[in-house]
C-alpha cells in the first residue's frame, strides 16, 4: 500500500516546491511595486495593478508548466494525464494561495499599511464619476471592508486556486502526456 501513495507524496511535494517558488515570486512582484511608488500613489495605483497582474500571471503559468513537467519527470513512465495535470496545478495553486495570502496580509497590516487607503482612495475616485457624494458616504463601510488587509488576503486564499485549476486546465492540454510504451521484452534463450 505504501507504493500507491508515493505517486501521490510525490506529486505533493513537488506541488509545495513550486507553489513555494511562485509565492517568493509573488512577493519579489509586490515589493517591486511599492519600491516603484505604485502602491503609495493613487495616479500610478492602477498601472501597478495592471503590471502586477500580468506580471504574476506569467509567473504562476510559468510556475504550472515547471510543476507539471517535473511530475511528469517524475513518473516511471514520463506520461501525465489530463486530469493529474490539473490536479497538480491545483496543489501548487492552492498552496501558493495559502502563502501568498498570508504575505499579502502581513504586507498591508504592517510593511505598507498606507496601500490599503490608497487602494481606497483610488475606488473613491473611480466611483465619483457615477455616484453622489451622500451615496459614496454610505458605501464607506462596504469599501473600508473590501480594500481591508483581511480581505485582500482572504482574496487571494479563495482565488488563488480558481484562477489556478483554469490555468491549469489550459496549460494541461499542452503538457499531458500519454504513458510511453516500454520496448517489448526479448524472450530469455
Amino acid at each position: 500500500m505504501a507504493n500507491a501513495s508515493t505517486p501521490l507524496r510525490i506529486m505533493m511535494k513537488t506541488a509545495l516546491l513550486y507553489a513555494f517558488g511562485l509565492s517568493l515570486a509573488n512577493a519579489l512582484i509586490i515589493l517591486l511595486s511599492s519600491l516603484l511608488g505604485y502602491h503609495n500613489d493613487p495616479a500610478r495605483f492602477q498601472t501597478g495593478q495592471v503590471v502586477s497582474v500580468v506580471a504574476g500571471s506569467l509567473v504562476a503559468i510559468a510556475a504550472l508548466v515547471l510543476g507539471m513537467q517535473a511530475v511528469r519527470a517524475e513518473s516511471p513512465n514520463q506520461a501525465l494525464s489530463y486530469g493529474r495535470a490539473i490536479g497538480t496545478g491545483a496543489l501548487i495553486s492552492a498552496f501558493s494561495g495559502a502563502m501568498s495570502g498570508a504575505l499579502v496580509y502581513v504586507y498591508g497590516k504592517f510593511i505598507n499599511p498606507e496601500f490599503h487607503q490608497v487602494m481606497y482612495e483610488v475606488q473613491v475616485a473611480e466611483m465619483s464619476a457615477r455616484m453622489t457624494a451622500s451615496q459614496i458616504e454610505q458605501a464607506e463601510p462596504m469599501m473600508r471592508f473590501l480594500t481591508s488587509a483581511g480581505w485582500i488576503a482572504s482574496a487571494q486564499l479563495l482565488f488563488s486556486p480558481v484562477f489556478g485549476v483554469i490555468l491549469s486546465a489550459m496549460v494541461g492540454l499542452f503538457l499531458k502526456r500519454a504513458p510511453r510504451e516500454s520496448p517489448p521484452a526479448v524472450p530469455a534463450a
